[in-house]
């Protein structure tokens, strides 16, 4: 009676722990059964559970492949596996971080080298291949890797997918990857701020960063660090998870330990409740007023990166001048200076450079005007009858260039064509009908200038070479005089 007692309770038990599910199974074990309930078993197959049957039309429609189990999880991989979500490795430098079923390697490149082929061997798998995920999480490439002794041989992929086509055998690596890659950023310093009483962190985990406040830390810019500069509160606050961890470092008759406290958190200030806000001391209350503080400033930094913000680049317009931002001052520009002119067009900006002081003139009688006041000053437009205008460029190619101060500066022989009731009435502003300065430039010469003449229409030249050598012939009075650079004269 005893056996028999103990038969029925272990086939009792055996049918309770048949009838549950296994997570790692895709379906249920059939039942054990001795042979003296074979009129039990019958009935269980004559009646057999209508959540445990597949539909025969899907069976038959759908692929061995691609055939789902009553969960919606392809048949061959654990219950709850879904299908996985593109990762970034943003802001993740370069390093190999092992776990207990593998590792992970960042690549250069930012892209994930994915090795769980010690994990996958564990659960039964063959763990023969290794995945490498580009930095955006979208491309898979698939290499063999047969050797767990050997170094992986990055040469050529075997395979090629991207994240929409991935096969289903793939997705467990893929997502405990990705997992493993949330929790790296969790501890990967974004934006770090640092105060007069805390170090403020805001982590690269998406969507929503943690952030970790250390009170008592030293500031970056030293390098020791003594006993007393150590942390002693830490406050980490978790918005996915809505929850605000504080851990103290306190002296106790004990020693010195850490007390950690997790408090559920709210929207509104001072995000914990009312409960919770009395319990705290005098130092955590403060901790949470700067840890407030901070939370806004990590809410406008997500703020502007989800905004798009304009960007404004000079843009040529079709007179070849540029349209600046608003921000850039019109004054800070130049107004572009033309490197070449027209034989037809007149030159009122012309900068004529001045005669070098070590050349002094041979004779105190002349004086040449100076154009350096009127051609360095701009040229505007008046309706004020006495200004005068500047006239087109004569047949031998010499351009005209008026002069204010010509009759208090030229020459006797010169000055002596101009009417003294028309000097007196206008100041010495050149016309039409008085004597003229007339200047060109003649490349790989020079500049020359020509001073007309009241006997001649010859005048005196005076020619400018870039030497520093100066040459003036007097046509009416037939003579040259050539200054060398040295000062020496030869007429």
């Amino acid at each position: 009676m005893d056996d028999l007692r103990n038969t029925h309770q272990r086939t009792a038990l055996r049918r309770q722990l048949s009838a549950r599910r296994v997570v790692s199974d895709p379906l249920p074990r059939p039942e054990i059964s001795t042979s003296f309930l074979v009129p039990q078993r019958k009935t269980s197959q004559q009646a057999p559970r209508s959540q445990d049957r597949i539909p025969e039309d899907l069976a038959m429609e759908t692929p061995d492949a691609d055939r789902c189990n009553m969960n919606g999880s392809p048949v061959g991989i654990p219950v709850g596996t879904t299908r996985p979500a593109p990762l970034t490795t943003e802001l993740l430098s370069p390093k190999t971080h092992k776990t207990v079923h593998g590792a992970i390697t960042v690549l250069p490149s930012h892209s994930l080298l994915v090795d769980l082929r010690e994990g996958e061997r564990r659960r039964g798998h063959k763990g023969t291949e290794v995945l490498v995920i580009d930095s955006q999480g979208t491309k898979i490439e698939v290499y063999s890797a047969p050797h767990l002794s050997t170094p992986c041989c990055l040469a050529e992929p075997t395979k090629r997918h991207t994240i929409e086509d991935l096969p289903s055998i793939h997705w467990r690596q893929y997502n405990d990857a990705a997992l493993l890659v949330e929790r790296i950023k969790q501890r990967t310093p974004k934006l770090t701020l640092h105060t007069s009483a805390a170090k403020c962190t805001l982590m690269a985990n998406t969507p929503r960063g943690e952030i970790e406040l250390l009170f008592g830390s030293i500031p970056p810019n030293d390098r020791k660090q003594s006993a007393g500069d150590a942390p002693r509160m830490r406050m980490r606050l978790s918005r996915g998870c809505e929850s605000l961890e504080i851990a103290r470092h306190v002296s106790g008759t004990r020693g010195e330990e850490w007390t950690k406290t997790v408090l559920k958190t709210t929207d509104q200030y001072p995000h914990i409740s009312a409960a919770d806000w009395d319990n705290l001391e005098v130092t955590e209350r403060d901790g949470i007023a700067h840890l407030a503080r901070f939370w806004r400033t990590c809410e406008a930094l997500e703020q502007l990166e989800r905004e798009e913000v304009p960007v404004l680049f000079p843009v040529a317009s079709k007179s070849n001048s540029l349209i600046l931002p608003p921000k850039i001052s019109h004054s800070q520009t130049r107004t572009p200076t033309p490197t070449s002119f027209s034989s037809t067009q007149t030159l009122p900006m012309l900068n004529v450079a001045p005669r070098p002081p070590k050349l002094p003139f041979t004779k105190p009688d002349f004086c040449p005007p100076n154009p350096l006041p009127e051609l360095l000053a701009p040229s505007r437009k008046t309706t004020h009858t006495h200004r005068a205008r500047s006239k087109s460029i004569s047949d031998d190619g010499l351009s005209v260039i008026g002069n204010p101060t010509a009759a208090a500066i030229l020459p006797t022989w010169c000055k002596e064509n101009f009417p003294d009731d028309d000097l007196d009435g206008l100041g010495g502003v050149t016309t039409a009908g008085w004597p003229r300065a007339q200047t060109k430039y003649i490349p790989s010469v020079g500049w020359c200038i020509r001073h007309s003449s009241r006997v001649s229409q010859g005048g005196r030249y005076k020619i400018m070479f870039f030497d520093g050598a100066v040459l003036e012939i007097d046509v009416d009075e037939d003579w040259g005089e050539l200054t060398s650079a040295g000062g020496q004269t030869t007429r």
